[in-house]
């Protein structure tokens, strides 16, 4: 499991200090170098796990990922069922509405 939080803070903590030093000096030392050629590794394994895990930057999913993603949350057989081809209305930011099939018995009604 990666510490894709702190891998985050470390690199950025590292890209202000380069920032510093290359305002202050004029130049970037060997070692900063160096340390930020590790956290770019570090964070180029941190992004090929998101990428194998599936995770997708919302603005980019498909209608079919979001379709998969309200199936293995929301889908019940006979209960909440949702179409191959359902109608998706996408929000402004994370996320968006799924339509779906809602079985309700002509007992309870």
């Amino acid at each position: 499991m990666h510490d894709t939080e702190g891998i985050l803070r470390r690199i950025t903590a590292q890209s202000e200090k380069i920032n510093a030093i290359q305002h202050s000096t004029g130049t970037i030392q060997p070692k900063d170098w160096s340390d930020l050629f590790h956290l770019t590794n570090e964070a180029k394994g941190l992004l090929a796990a998101i990428d194998e895990a599936g995770v997708v930057a919302p603005g980019n999913l498909t209608d079919q990922e979001y379709i998969k993603a309200a199936r293995r949350e929301h889908q019940r057989e006979g209960v909440i069922e949702i179409d191959d081809d359902a109608l998706i209305s996408r929000g402004d930011h994370d996320g968006a509405y799924v339509a779906a099939w809602v079985w309700v018995d002509h007992t309870k009604t």
